[in-house]
């Protein structure tokens, strides 16, 4: 048997754990998104994903 403090002790760490954070970019990443999103809305790729493959190579 668990006591109510040990259920919402565990219930709040389980919540913490779930939390995420915005990833942290650098000015070369944000201009990197910025020439996909641009080539992908100009009509030269079929997705944005396949854009994103483009200029990030993967």
């Amino acid at each position: 048997m668990m006591l109510p403090e040990h259920n919402e002790a565990i219930q709040r760490q389980l919540r913490d754990l779930n939390k995420r954070t915005k990833p942290v970019l650098d000015e070369q990443k944000w201009e990197l998104i910025t020439r996909a999103m641009a080539y992908s809305y100009n009509g030269a790729a079929a997705d944005y994903s396949s854009s994103v493959r483009a200029v990030f190579g993967n």
